[in-house]
């Protein structure tokens, strides 16, 4: 995963949850992804066995099996909304120098002169405008979800209600969306989608290699079905949890 994204730490984390119902059944996966200025792509996961908020033993578990691997100093900033709050979560945050913005809760008691205001919890030694900026990036976990679901892969679809291949599932989805996003890269080096007057893109940067993607497998024997200079690691490792 991290040789198809580049590599290119430090990089911003998002942190949530992603569920649907297959019938009576609750299918609910805590989600880590990794989020840069053309990759969005999850990283490691974990199947909650029941419905509703994570826990926060669980969050901490998710965040020790990152640790594991990487360094706390390849997060540029952990961004997360109101599920993920409380004190044990942010004092294990701030041990592990975790650098992070998370929004609070509507009824958290926060003393201010003003009123509706959109508060950030952060240990971030920065001014609030940048505090902000930073959680705006917070979004893009859920037009990650978008792409995994009904806006491409349709991950739903699947029916699939055991854990153990869903999991699985997700794996090799995450592959496809690191594939899909390095397919855009390449074939729009140092640009980006056009954007139209509303100021939305006229094709976002996942429909953009998902495209590019579906033109390779449909092409004839005289193309190949992966670009040439697209470099895929020759081993994968792929660690289901």
């Amino acid at each position: 995963m991290i040789s198809l994204l580049g590599n290119p730490r430090p990089w911003h984390l998002c942190l949530d949850r992603t569920n649907w119902k297959i019938g009576k059944t609750d299918v609910n996966v805590l989600v880590l992804a990794v989020i840069t200025a053309r990759f969005r792509v999850p990283l490691m996961w974990t199947m909650l066995p029941h419905s509703g908020n994570s826990t926060t033993a669980q969050r901490i578990a998710l965040m020790k099996r990152y640790l594991a691997y990487f360094d706390a100093s390849t997060v540029r900033m952990l961004l997360a909304d109101r599920e993920f709050i409380g004190q044990e979560w942010f004092t294990f945050l701030v041990e592990q120098e975790i650098p992070f913005a998370i929004r609070m809760k509507e009824g958290q008691i926060v003393r201010t002169n003003g009123r509706e205001l959109l508060v950030v919890a952060s240990p971030y030694p920065a001014t609030g405008a940048h505090i902000l900026r930073q959680y705006k990036k917070r979004w893009l976990i859920e037009c990650l979800f978008a792409d995994s679901k009904t806006r491409g892969l349709n991950l739903e679809d699947t029916r699939l209600t055991l854990a153990s291949k869903l999991s699985l599932l997700i794996a090799i989805t995450a592959i496809a969306i690191a594939l899909i996003c390095r397919a855009a890269a390449q074939l729009m080096g140092h640009k980006y989608p056009a954007r139209k007057k509303h100021g939305y893109c006229s094709k976002s940067w996942f429909r953009t290699g998902f495209d590019e993607v579906r033109r390779w497998m449909r092409s004839g024997p005289e193309t190949p079905l992966v670009a040439r200079n697209l470099v895929v690691p020759r081993r994968l490792r792929v660690g289901v949890v």
